[in-house]
């Protein structure tokens, strides 16, 4: 049977309920509880904060979570709405329930840096994605081999701690999925690791500190596309 996703948000914006809206700025996490502002079968207007703002300007969608909703829900955000700091969503489809539960704090480094896995085999890939239980990574289409490095296979991803590159890290991990690129020679693995007390302090500072910097890049681009905003609305009244 059919989920009438429109009605359960309209319900839940009759009842002055609140919903969850999610969404991420190069790996570092930004989410709220976000109220309705209204709720159709055509769309949903949510209050946003200036950092979702941004985000949805750039990307273009966010998942939202309430106990009601069987699953997470992605919408598509075709504008958003700066004087009235609010999001426009009009589309929506069921997303599963494992997005909400993976979104832990991680960060995308300053720069892909490479580590070296291990398994029967040696290979170079380029960490992308980095938290303190799991990494994701590039590697070389021509490198990749399933066998080796496919899913469940027990790897060790040896590299420099991007905090403090004297610190060599070697972190046991399991390959939990592979992707290939659409039409790139490259495949991402996505790493859940264990790592020793030490490493992980080591790491959970640099996600800290690496999520703190993006914040404050996302502050600063929101700050740039609202004065570009205030310029058009100007440039609209001299008209």
């Amino acid at each position: 049977m059919a989920v009438d996703l429109w009605s359960l948000f309209r319900d839940l914006s009759n009842e002055n309920s609140q919903v969850k809206v999610f969404t991420t700025y190069k790996g570092a996490p930004i989410s709220y509880d976000a109220s309705f502002l209204k709720a159709t079968r055509k769309n949903i207007v949510l209050e946003a904060t200036p950092a979702l703002l941004l985000c949805s300007h750039m990307r273009g969608f966010t998942f939202v979570q309430n106990p009601r909703l069987p699953e997470t829900v992605k919408g598509t955000i075709p504008n958003v709405d700066l004087k009235e700091q609010s999001i426009n969503i009009t589309a929506l489809e069921l997303v599963g329930k494992k997005i909400g539960i993976r979104f832990e704090p991680r960060a995308v480094p300053l720069s892909d840096f490479p580590v070296m896995i291990t398994s029967s085999v040696v290979a170079t890939a380029r960490v992308i994605d980095l938290s303190v239980s799991g990494l994701a990574v590039m590697m070389a289409e021509e490198i990749f081999d399933d066998q080796i490095f496919g899913e469940g296979k027990k790897i060790q991803v040896d590299f420099r701690d991007p905090g403090n590159r004297s610190q060599v890290r070697k972190i046991r991990g399991t390959v939990r999925y592979t992707h290939q690129l659409p039409k790139e020679p490259w495949f991402r693995l996505g790493i859940q690791t264990n790592p020793q007390e030490q490493d992980k302090q080591a790491l959970g500072a640099y996600v800290t500190r690496r999520q703190a910097e993006l914040m404050a890049e996302v502050e600063a681009l929101y700050q740039a596309l609202y004065a570009e905003y205030q310029k058009k609305l100007r440039e609209e009244a001299e008209v």
